[in-house]
């Protein structure tokens, strides 16, 4: 039985002009050669690669890691309002033989709009931004953790009522103190209750 044959009303065929139908086949064709040209280059060192990958028990090597995201970061650097406080106290990218590192970097920003104020990077790695203070819950976005230090009661509540804030803290609580009957921080509520819904007519 066909899907037109089953359906319980009819369907009209979908007329497509014949430009945009003829670059999309051509993407399509071009998108299946660059498969099978891909498909051609993996060989058994491939397969013996993934495999290591696969079973490794413990940290996994990318070789020219470090150096690839430093190079993200120098370009961010050279945006107008960005500074790297840490730039004095030797380069942070360090290349050895068989590794390359980056070191702890503090860069300052003098406007939420840079670019390097809205990146993370996987390693020791801060920005310092300068925003005027009424436009601060609206710049941060969505925030894993925020730390807010103020006698401000007006931020302080605005802070509150910020649910996209995963975890707020207010005052100077250090970032790695956790609190484990707090959400988002291994709730043991978690393992003590099951979730159900309940509803009443």
């Amino acid at each position: 039985m066909s899907l037109r044959s089953a359906l319980p009303y009819p369907i009209s065929p979908v007329r497509i002009p014949s430009e945009p139908l003829r670059l999309g086949q051509a993407i399509i064709r071009e998108e299946a050669q660059a498969l099978e040209a891909l498909a051609a280059r993996l060989s058994s060192s491939f397969e013996r690669a993934v495999e290591l990958i696969s079973h490794c028990r413990g940290c996994v090597i990318i070789t020219g890691m470090g150096k690839a995201v430093w190079g993200m970061i120098e370009a961010d650097l050279k945006e107008a309002g960005v500074t790297d406080m840490t730039e004095q106290y030797g380069p942070r990218l360090v290349e050895q033989e068989r590794c390359s590192y980056l070191r702890p970097m503090v860069v300052h920003c003098e406007s939420p709009e840079n670019e390097i104020a809205k990146k993370e990077y996987m390693f020791p790695f801060t920005t310092v931004v300068q925003c005027p203070e009424d436009q601060m819950l609206a710049k941060i976005g969505p925030t894993l953790v925020c730390t807010g230090i103020t006698n401000n009661e007006k931020l302080i509540h605005g802070l509150s009522d910020a649910t996209y804030i995963d975890r707020l803290n207010i005052g100077p609580i250090p970032t790695s103190k956790l609190n484990w009957l707090q959400p988002h921080e291994g709730n043991i509520v978690d393992f003590l209750y099951r979730g159900r819904a309940f509803q009443m007519a």
